[in-house]
């Protein structure tokens, strides 16, 4: 930065009225024309080591000192750390010359004190000071800081000097003081039966500030003590006639709208009263009728807020009083004069926002029977629903009241056309995608709840749509979890006696087949393949495979079962269950650290032995050798890598896969639980790299893969001759 145009930048008008100096402002220009991050970084270090060392000499005026703490201020709030620097603030708080030069010194404890610091005890003296200060800028400054400094030792020797300045002359030390008040109950509840006089009494102030502050902290301490506090609805409902009748200083007029935001506290406050059934409905009935009244033929939001929660504490009165209350208030058939009628202007205006909150109105009413004749049958709803379909925020919203006025056939017949109309025109992919977690959830669970009474092809129909989209899913695995989760809270919460539809449960196995991989969950896997009761007792004596007896008999040739019948070489051959015979035959070639010591004799509990033993009588594939191997991989063309991260830990995992040992290292395990998970013959183990094979299932073409264990990551090649068939393979495993 030139020195010209410091000079020119230095005579600007808001420079000028800020009262900093000459280097201040050049501190904040070098900052800001920083080009990058380091070199911000540079600037800011730089400038709090100059800091640092000018606020410790002994002669620092509190002008300088103001100043040196407005930068620290600044420099904090880039986000660096200005510890250094809140000593001095808390020494600006006791000896600052000027009340603006005290508040500076608050404001910095304020924002960078945090809650634990022991550095606030030193604040106690210099805020009990300030309290019994003739000067009520003083006593402001004080106010504010107790409400964002809380330490435990404050409240003690603090709560009495703030109470007095409840009695202060000022409305806006009252003000402070009652927040500060509120304060310390948040932190201290025990201390309520001592505040609760001054906030009473707030509540009857002779200024209108105070007591609109007061209801906003009794709004909040109602919350959860409505039942203890019933002597002051009376109270809350004055003030509101108050305001209603215009017997408040029009300097709280917003718009034409008196003290909007102290009308909204009151029928909130009505509204938990209401909640806790403490009061009388008529009463509160009569007082927001006259509220609407009184918002009739205004032009702003502060009218609208307010009709809104008109609308939404009379929803939650009861429907029968509600209407007998209408119908004497009113004249005609005592809808004309409903204050429910109040939403018709918005239902009709042509602006969108209008209707969106005349919509929000009306869906706060979960019954037709307060209605307006014109909105019941719907025709209104579908008239905004045509003329709305460019607005897909809007068409939402309408769809959802739509679902509330919908409760006859004739009725959907009417709105059939409209709304089919303007779903297909909705420019909003959003609104009709069946790509979120909630659609695949709320899908599943809505087709299992009427078990067998769906329409089968229907049903179909939708199982398709969800498969689709799961198979879809190539660059996630969210949506398939989801799924999985779902079928298994379906099938495991479904009573023995019912029954579901055969394409639902067809579309809930595959689900829990091609997601079990991607589970992290191991006790939630260990669940799914729990064998019920129903299936061990239909096999009370299940053959006992035992994986190191079937892995000696098979390398011996023969043996002999417990009868003492010789057992050939193929008998026990299928004696295997077929995961641990693939594994066997895999690598009985050559020694590896993969063969199988297993010193688990108890039998395979899982119920998915039983499925796999239907394999046994497959075909044994011809082996395959790694001179095999190179061959068809230099002749195979079609390559896809992708890095797979195993998983976690041994133990959280191998409690369900019988055939692991104890012994295994990490590679070891891995390609053990990669061949049980993807199915495919191991070919050689060299070192961190393993050669595999696996042939698609209902396909003939057949995938090389290399794998090379960089634990915990796995990096794997495969090949194939067809693109198709890599593609396939991929989807299948989720690669």
């Amino acid at each position: 930065m030139t020195e010209s145009s410091l000079h020119a930048s230095y005579l600007q008008s808001e420079y000028i009225s800020s009262g900093r100096s000459r280097d201040f402002y050049k501190f904040i220009k070098t900052i800001s024309n920083a080009k990058s991050k380091s070199e911000e970084a540079d600037l800011v270090n730089a400038e709090l080591q100059q800091l640092s060392t000018k606020m410790s000499q002994p002669n620092v005026t509190s002008a300088n000192m103001n100043e040196y703490l407005i930068k620290l201020m600044h420099c904090a709030l880039l986000g660096y750390d200005i510890d250094m620097g809140i000593i001095y603030a808390i020494m600006t708080t006791q000896s600052g010359e000027s009340v603006a030069q005290r508040r500076v010194g608050y404001l910095i404890c304020t924002l960078f004190l945090n809650k634990p610091n022991d550095l606030s005890i030193m604040l106690i003296n210099t805020l009990q000071r300030d309290l019994k200060s003739p000067n009520y800028l003083d006593m402001c400054a004080a106010l504010n800081a107790l409400c964002y400094l809380d330490h435990l030792e404050m409240v003690d020797h603090l709560l009495d000097p703030v109470m007095k300045t409840m009695e202060s002359s000022r409305q806006i030390v009252r003000k402070k003081a009652a927040l500060a008040l509120y304060w310390f109950y948040r932190r201290s509840p025990s201390l309520l039966d001592q505040i609760e006089p001054y906030l009473k009494a707030a509540l009857l102030d002779k200024e209108a500030s105070v007591v609109f502050v007061a209801l906003e902290l009794w709004k909040k301490i109602l919350t959860d003590k409505a039942e203890h506090y019933q002597d002051l609805l009376p109270t809350f409902m004055q003030i509101h006639h108050q305001i209603l009748d215009r017997h408040i200083h029009r300097g709280y007029m917003y718009h034409g709208v008196l003290a909007p935001w102290a009308q909204i506290t009151c029928l909130k406050i009505y509204g938990i009263y209401q909640h806790h059934g403490i009061g009388s409905q008529k009463e509160i009935f009569d007082l927001v009728t006259k509220c609407l009244r009184c918002m009739e033929n205004k032009v702003d939001a502060a009218y609208v807020a307010i009709i809104l929660e008109c609308i939404k504490l009379l929803s939650t009165m009861d429907t029968l009083l509600l209407s007998t209350l209408i119908s004497s208030d009113g004249e005609d058939d005592g809808y004309t004069n409903s204050p429910f009628y109040v939403l018709d202007p918005f239902l009709k205006a042509n602006n969108h926002t209008m209707r969106y909150l005349g919509l929000t109105g009306l869906a706060y009413l979960k019954s037709t029977h307060l209605w307006h004749a014109d909105w019941k049958d719907g025709t209104l709803l579908a008239t905004m629903l045509v003329s709305s379909r460019d607005d897909s925020v809007l068409v939402k919203k309408i769809i959802a009241v739509l679902d509330v006025c919908v409760t006859t056939e004739q009725d959907l017949r009417l709105l059939r056309t409209p709304i089919l109309d303007s779903v297909k025109q909705c420019e909003d992919p959003e609104l009709v995608a069946m790509k979120s977690n909630w659609w695949i959830e709320t899908m599943l669970l809505s087709l299992a709840a009427p078990k067998t009474g769906l329409d089968d092809g229907f049903l179909e129909t939708q199982c398709r749509t969800l498969k689709q989209s799961l198979l879809d899913e190539m660059d996630d695995t969210t949506l398939r979890t989801t799924g999985l989760h779902a079928s298994y809270e379906i099938l495991s919460t479904m009573p023995t006696s019912d029954s579901l539809a055969p394409s639902l449960i067809q579309l809930l196995f595959w689900i829990g087949r091609e997601v079990m991989m991607l589970v992290d969950d191991m006790d939630f896997v260990k669940k799914l393949q729990e064998p019920s009761y129903t299936d061990v007792s239909g096999k009370p004596h299940p053959p006992p495979h035992k994986v190191k007896h079937a892995q000696d008999t098979h390398l011996r040739g023969t043996g002999r079962d417990d009868g003492g019948r010789s057992i050939s070489e193929e008998e026990s051959k299928q004696a295997i269950p077929y995961r641990e015979r693939r594994w066997i035959d895999g690598t009985r070639g050559h020694k590896d650290p993969l063969a199988i010591r297993s010193s688990n004799d108890q039998p395979i509990k899982s119920m998915m032995s039983s499925l796999i033993d239907m394999e046994i009588n497959d075909d044994v594939e011809d082996e395959m050798t790694t001179d095999v191997f190179g061959k068809l991989w230099l002749t195979y063309q079609h390559e896809h890598k992708v890095q797979w991260k195993a998983p976690a830990s041994q133990s959280s995992s191998s409690h369900y896969h019988d055939f692991f040992n104890d012994d295994d290292d990490d590679m070891t395990w891995t390609i053990r639980w990669l061949q049980d998970q993807w199915g495919f013959d191991v070919v050689q183990i060299i070192q961190q790299e393993c050669l595999a094979t696996k042939k698609l299932h209902q396909q003939q073409d057949l995938v090389l893969i290399h794998m090379k264990l960089d634990l915990p990551y796995v990096n794997i090649t495969y090949r194939s001759q067809t693109s198709s068939t890599l593609y396939r393979f991929s989807q299948m495993l989720h690669l």
